[in-house]
């Protein structure tokens, strides 16, 4: 078991597990060890936070010589106590506290409601903008077919809508409808 320091970077040989989790609770400490004895150990201790990785996951196993007469039948009784749930009835009895820890979140958190309600709000913006964008140019390009054709603007505009809304229904949904008449 390793005990890092933040402040220097070092690594330090701990003298056993109990060192290592006063070390912790003295603060300025990160424990290194394996998940289950880490949840052992701080089950009850509200002020520490276990963090679990994939990268360094162990599993428990048993050594046994090659071609040994016991290896089916301890493989076999392992899977009768999964199955008949034995182990999450001992994880439960063993590892998991009575203590129940307040919820605390973190003011660093990259997404606090400030950050995501401030990410919709530009969200929203933008979607809008994107909109008035559509209008101007829709505007635009009908006050230029008006001049060209000799119609009024409003009809024009007329037209570029129902263009652009048979554009946006083939390509979103494939199909044509009543807005598919000759123009």
């Amino acid at each position: 078991a390793v005990v890092s320091t933040q402040s220097t970077g070092k690594a330090k040989k701990l003298i056993n597990v109990p060192d290592g989790v006063s070390k912790v609770d003295e603060g300025n400490f990160i424990f290194i060890d394996d998940s289950s004895v880490l949840t052992y150990n701080f089950k009850d201790n509200c002020a520490t936070v276990q963090t679990i990785t994939d990268q360094m996951s162990n599993e428990w196993a048993f050594g046994l010589p090659r071609g040994s007469p016991y290896a089916t039948l301890i493989n076999n009784q392992f899977l009768d106590y999964r199955e008949r749930g034995l182990f999450a009835e001992m994880w439960d009895a063993h590892y998991t506290s009575g203590v129940e820890c307040p919820v605390q979140l973190e003011e660093s958190s990259r997404f606090g409601l400030g950050v995501v309600s401030g990410l919709f709000a530009l969200f929203v913006f933008g979607i809008f903008l994107s909109f008035l964008v559509l209008l101007f140019e829709v505007i635009h390009v009908s006050r230029m077919d008006a001049r060209k054709e000799g119609k009024s603007v409003c009809s024009c505009f007329g037209t570029r809508l129902t263009l652009k809304a048979r554009e946006i229904r083939e390509e979103w949904f494939g199909g044509s409808g009543p807005l598919d008449t000759e123009l």
